[in-house]
């Protein structure tokens, strides 16, 4: 009985884990990138929000950000996928839809949501999505094929 109880905690926790750190690592990645990006454009860090998104909002930075997102999106919903250790791709549903909602609050109640175009945030909602589940289902399809070798 104790060691059934163990494998459940260690199920729910390594679940729990795999989300939270997508999360995590999709938001380190994103947000390196566009600060690192914003600064190199601006040629020095900069406090002044006013320029921080004029630049971040230029379409050449704006489509920079897609492919790194999207990057970004793979990325966490591979390693959730790992972390889980099973149902690799109901894991990276569980990512996309925290993920989701917290696109949704950024993009309607947050007090950043007016500093961005909505079409922006819509395509990253698509996009962010469809990575996670991707990357989840591409770390699935990695381990059934490294299993049936082995």
């Amino acid at each position: 009985m104790a060691g059934q109880i163990g494998s459940l905690l260690l199920v729910v926790v390594r679940s729990l884990l795999a989300v939270v750190i997508g999360l995590l690592l999709i938001s380190l990645i994103t947000e390196l990138i566009e600060f690192g990006v914003v600064t190199a454009l601006h040629g020095a860090v900069t406090t002044d929000q006013a320029i921080y998104f004029e630049i971040r909002n230029r379409l050449p930075v704006i489509l920079f950000k897609f492919v790194y997102n999207g990057v970004a999106a793979l990325t966490g919903g591979f390693v959730a996928g790992w972390i889980a250790g099973r149902k690799e791709i109901h894991h990276g549903i569980a990512l996309a839809l925290a993920q989701a909602l917290a696109l949704l609050w950024a993009m309607t109640v947050s007090p950043y949501a007016q500093t961005t175009p909505l079409w922006v945030w819509l395509v990253l909602l698509v996009e962010m999505t469809v990575g996670i589940v991707g990357g989840a289902w591409f770390y699935y399809q990695r381990k059934g094929k490294q299993q049936a070798v082995t």
